[in-house]
């Protein structure tokens, strides 16, 4: 039968879709690596969860993943594997198990985690002036200088 264009699907269904990405969580569960760390102790951790290393093991891109995850009948699949990758990193990085600096990088790049600060405008209704500009400002800026300060030792 010939093919009616486009890429053919990677996968037949989405229960191979699910048992592909089943397999590689079972697949992650049951390799240890070891390595060193940086004081130079041997440490073996479980192979990590990544989204780069599933799209690996199911032979896909990121971008033919991204497909999957907004097709209807793959995107409950394709969001749990994400959600669990999400939660291995989130969790082994508070246990001290990943890098936190690693961490930081693949939430906020893979799982659209970002550095916010929320400021509250009690003046609803009414124009802030420069001084109340200002004097937030300096307020804020005490607050930092306030947080970061070690004292004189």
């Amino acid at each position: 039968m010939a093919h009616g264009g486009g890429k053919p699907k990677s996968f037949e269904s989405p229960e191979q879709f699910q048992r592909l990405n089943d397999e590689y969580f079972d697949f992650c569960d049951s390799q240890k690596e070891t390595f060193t760390d940086s004081k130079g102790q041997i440490k073996t951790l479980q192979k990590p969860y990544t989204m780069s290393g599933l799209c690996v093991f199911l032979g896909i891109t990121r971008e033919t993943w991204s497909q999957y995850a907004k097709n209807p009948d793959y995107a409950n699949i394709a969001a749990s594997s994400k959600s669990k990758i999400e939660n291995y990193c989130e969790e082994n990085t508070m246990l001290g198990k990943l890098n936190p600096i690693f961490s930081i990088f693949s939430l906020k790049n893979n799982f659209g985690w970002v550095d916010k600060m929320e400021i509250n405008n009690t003046k609803s209704n009414e124009q802030l002036t420069q001084d109340d500009v200002n004097t937030t400002l300096q307020a804020l800026k005490k607050k930092k200088d306030d947080k970061y300060d070690v004292g004189d030792k």
